[in-house]
């Protein structure tokens, strides 16, 4: 996904360019559909629809406890787990951020720089190598320390250090800060991306991963629609120094939820070196009990 979001930043601004500006959008809409298309028939017809064993312990501690999905119960469930929702509104904010920035960040730029495109060229460069390195190694310290709330907690702070930097940049027009603030933007919210959603699992479970983060992804897509109105409308009069100190303040938001989720990974407590033992489906099935309370 970083790298897809990264490409877009570049390409268009080679493909589509000159005089004919419209035809050129035409053919590159239609390679985006063939490709996209030919993406969807590989998924529908090659992908498996599940794995043939359960990819983790936890998942088949669950399993062995006969869990059955139903949909209503799970969404029930989630929705009245106070850690869920606290983390639901740090991701809508921070993700919702990071899809709006998709949408005006050229805009910013534009209004603060002549040379707009060449800005956006390297940000998409950065945002490839960025977004890419950020999960990986985000990845690798969450295995090792299990550090799910303070992870989620200096994740929040840096995300919203980076854009009162990007902020500072254009009311300054300093091209490199500008650069390296969006750049550091990147590296924190892809990685952020990755830990809140696993985050999610660890306060939900035994509840399927796909119910956790599609609401997760839901309500980014949200913030994300409200964000932009607000921007392109009710702040459409005000300078982009402006604009770039709004965000800032809304992305304080998810550092207070972040602060207030108590640590409680169920998941982990359940990632026994020894999943076959009959006692830990026996604690599955009373945690899936306690759901139904």
């Amino acid at each position: 996904m970083e790298v897809g979001i990264g490409m877009a930043y570049i390409l268009p601004s080679y493909f589509v360019q000159g005089p004919d500006i419209g035809h050129q959008i035409k053919y590159y809409f239609l390679f985006t559909a063939i490709v996209m298309t030919i993406l969807m028939l590989i998924t529908a017809f090659v992908f498996e629809n599940k794995p043939p064993l359960p990819p983790s312990k936890p998942r088949m501690n669950v399993k062995k406890a006969g869990k059955k999905d139903n949909f209503l119960q799970s969404v029930k469930y989630i929705l009245s787990n106070r850690n869920y929702l606290l983390l639901l509104v740090a991701f809508g904010i921070n993700v919702g951020f990071l899809y709006t920035i998709g949408l005006v960040l050229k805009d910013f730029l534009s209004s603060t720089y002549t040379d707009s495109s060449t800005i956006l060229s390297h940000l998409g460069i950065a945002k490839i190598l960025c977004g890419v390195s950020g999960p990986l190694i985000s990845g690798i310290w969450l295995d090792r320390s299990k550090y799910f709330r303070v992870t989620t907690i200096v994740l929040s702070i840096l995300i919203a250090t980076s854009v009162l930097l990007f902020a500072i940049s254009l009311a300054n027009a300093t091209k490199l800060l500008t650069t390296i603030s969006i750049g550091i933007f990147f590296v924190f919210i892809s990685s952020f991306f990755v830990v809140a959603t696993e985050h999610a699992v660890e306060v939900t479970y035994p509840e399927s991963e796909v119910m956790s983060s599609g609401i997760l992804n839901t309500t980014g897509f949200a913030v994300a629609l409200l964000m932009m109105f607000t921007i392109d409308v009710i702040l459409s009069d005000q300078t982009v120094f402006f604009k770039a100190c709004f965000c800032f303040l809304i992305l304080i938001i998810p550092v207070i939820t972040s602060v207030c989720i108590t640590s409680n990974n169920k998941r982990q407590d359940a990632d026994t070196d020894n999943y076959q033992e009959e006692d830990n489906s026996l604690a599955v099935t009373k945690l899936m009990e306690s759901t139904l309370d």
